[in-house]
């Protein structure tokens, strides 16, 4: 009976861990975009939920798959190996937007313009809460194939 009671604990843990996962994407901003344009400044923010370019899709995707795994995980093998993967894709995702959101400075049209970016407080809160949620996942992973092999 206590075995039961800790796959319900763990359940209920990561359950809640992708539902902040996804909450995250509306808290703040998720990065924040800044112009200076020559000595025009101007600072925009934009939401981790915007939709409207595929990074957006993506990261409101991920952790809607995994809240949704429970509903098929009697179909998958491997219900495991599919967390980790999609926790995998969600770093990636973020990866890949952290590699593009570089510091650029140059001149356009005769005028000097300097754009940077930076993860906002949702980007950041995404960006561990993701990590943990990976770590974890792994840890349980490996823990679980330890066990299958003493047997």
């Amino acid at each position: 009976m206590m075995g039961g009671n800790k796959n319900m604990t763990e359940k209920n843990i990561r359950m809640v861990s992708y539902a902040l996962l996804l909450l995250s994407l509306f808290v703040g901003n998720f990065y924040k975009v800044q112009a200076d344009i020559d000595g025009f400044v101007k600072v925009e923010g934009v939401k981790g939920y915007t939709t409207a370019d595929g990074i957006g899709f993506l990261l409101l995707l991920f952790p809607l798959l995994l809240l949704a795994l429970p509903l098929y995980q009697g179909r998958i093998k491997q219900v495991e190996r599919v967390r980790i993967g999609y926790l995998i894709g969600n770093i990636g995702t973020l990866i890949c937007l952290l590699l593009f959101m570089r510091h650029y400075s140059g001149s356009l049209d005769e005028e000097w313009v300097s754009i940077s970016f930076r993860l906002g407080l949702s980007g950041w809160l995404y960006l561990m809460l993701s990590a943990g949620n990976l770590i974890w996942e792994w840890r349980h992973y490996r823990k679980r194939q330890q066990s299958i092999q003493e047997r």
